[in-house]
């Protein structure tokens, strides 16, 4: 996403990289938006499923999506994952998750990574980086 930024009279236009993030978790939302945009990022939050999907249908793209693994139901972020890789192909999709062991279930959903939680803000900000640079 291409950001105006006016400062002393000049224009600078920046490359800002929006992100998508859910979870029914607030508190984790908030502070994932927070970390995020002080790096930033352009942070769209959502705590359900049908709020991420209005949010993927509006006018302007997302270039990745974060999500956990539960959003509602067990393995609902799975299929968020997979609406996401369908509709388009091109957005990063990593998934957030309390089992260390979800590797290949992630795979298989398209998702391009996962993460532990209690997430790592550096190597959640390290893996959104290595989305630009696809």
């Amino acid at each position: 996403m291409r950001k105006e930024l006016c400062r002393r009279g000049e224009r600078f236009i920046l490359d800002v990289m929006r992100v998508l993030a859910v979870d029914d978790d607030a508190d984790l939302l908030e502070v994932l938006q927070l970390a995020l945009e002080q790096h930033g990022f352009d942070v769209v939050t959502a705590s359900t499923l049908a709020a991420a999907e209005a949010h993927l249908t509006a006018a302007e793209p997302f270039d990745a999506v974060l999500t956990d693994l539960s959003v509602e139901r067990h393995d609902d972020g799975l299929t968020l994952c997979r609406e996401v890789r369908e509709r388009a192909p091109d957005v990063g999709v990593l998934l957030l998750t309390g089992e260390a062991s979800m590797g290949e279930r992630a795979r298989n959903a398209g998702a391009h990574g996962w993460l532990v939680k209690p997430v790592d803000i550096e190597q959640l900000i390290a893996a959104l980086r290595r989305f630009e640079r696809r």
